[in-house]
């Protein structure tokens, strides 16, 4: 898809391309993870690190062999969130990995975010 893209010139500002081994490292991780900055020959300084960090990564559906994630995180430098899903092998005979054909990178959407307040209704045994 990624090709086509490329090829018609269609740009998608909502969205970001990231590398396959940053968003493995986000599935696999609840925390932060840092990207460091590439080497600039012109400048011959570091670029500056891109700090992305986990807000949600949570199951929200399954098929037959596999278990499909929300995967919600933030780049803290600039506020920006982001969304995309991937799925998880559910038996040792399925060996699929997070992002695991993504070879060329994934695309993740810019969302927004917001806290709301949400009541549960609870239940337990009669006594």
């Amino acid at each position: 898809m990624r090709w086509f893209k490329k090829l018609f010139g269609e740009k998608n500002m909502s969205t970001r391309w990231f590398s396959q081994k940053i968003m493995k490292e986000l599935a696999y991780s609840y925390g932060t993870v840092t990207v460091y900055g590439a080497w600039d020959e012109k400048t011959e300084e570091f670029g500056p690190d891109t700090i992305l960090e986990v807000i949600h990564n949570e199951q929200c559906d399954t098929t037959r062999w596999n278990s499909v994630h929300d995967l919600v995180f933030v780049d803290k430098a600039t506020g920006v969130t982001y969304h995309t899903r991937y799925e998880q092998g559910l038996t040792e005979s399925q060996m699929l990995e997070p992002f695991y054909y993504d070879n060329e990178g994934v695309e993740c959407d810019i969302v927004e975010t917001w806290e709301e307040q949400v009541t549960v209704l609870r239940w337990k045994q009669k006594q």
